[in-house]
């Protein structure tokens, strides 16, 4: 299943991807998150892809937590409560979409770790309910895209940690 988050994020951005079936890959993810620090967890969107090309989005403020058995879509802040589960037997890959800071060129990413004021959107895919039924949660940092309903300008999650 193709993602539509790469027409959102627009031609100047680079990805990374994560293979979830491998430990080492959902491992690297996690790790990712962690070196980030704690606001790379909030999103003030999210998008569900389908695998018939319909997509819904939500501006509903969300937190993505990370446990070994599954990833959780939270209201910001809440411990017990969550909109979405998405098991880690259903997560197949990961993808961070961001741009490279001025100076940096794309000609040798190997090694590289982008800092979290270049992130841009995150694809998770999963497979739920059987193999033929695939989806995409994209939780988006910042975009300005238009769908047959609405236009969306996101912006940067930037409440402080209390």
């Amino acid at each position: 299943m193709q993602s539509s988050t790469e027409q959102i994020v627009g031609d100047a951005s680079y990805w990374m991807e994560f293979d979830f079936t491998h430990e080492m890959g959902y491992q690297e993810w996690r790790g990712m998150f962690l070196e980030a620090g704690s606001l790379s967890q909030f999103f003030n969107a999210y998008m569900v892809q389908l695998a018939e090309g319909q997509s819904m989005v939500s501006t509903t403020p969300v937190k993505l937590s990370l446990f070994d058995h599954a990833m959780y879509l939270a209201p910001p802040l809440e411990e017990r409560e969550y909109y979405m589960e998405i098991p880690r037997t259903a997560a197949a890959r990961g993808r961070l979409y961001f741009t490279l800071p001025k100076g940096q060129t794309g000609r040798s990413l190997e090694g590289y770790k982008p800092p979290l004021s270049t992130w841009q959107a995150l694809d998770i895919w999963t497979v739920m309910g059987g193999v033929d039924t695939q989806t995409v949660v994209t939780l988006l940092c910042e975009a300005n895209f238009r769908t047959d309903s609405k236009e969306y300008h996101i912006t940067r999650w930037t409440k402080m940690m209390q």
